[in-house]
């Protein structure tokens, strides 16, 4: 496992609500590969989704591999 250096747009609306909120996010993500560390990341922000409270939206930037 290595580790990789997520880059992303994160936005999340509130239910019944007409505006999205967003952020920049950086995290570092244990994985075999560039594609799972991906997978993983959006695993962890979907997991997050509640109905009727709120939804959470991914645009992935970029992944890079850490030197360590």
């Amino acid at each position: 496992m290595e580790l990789f250096l997520i880059r992303a747009k994160v936005s999340w609306r509130r239910y019944m609500r007409d505006h999205d909120d967003e952020m920049e996010d950086f995290r570092l993500v244990r994985a075999a590969n560039e594609a799972e560390a991906e997978e993983k990341y959006k695993e962890f922000w979907y997991a997050k989704d509640s109905p009727y409270d709120i939804s959470y939206y991914v645009d992935v930037i970029s992944v890079a591999g850490v030197i360590g």
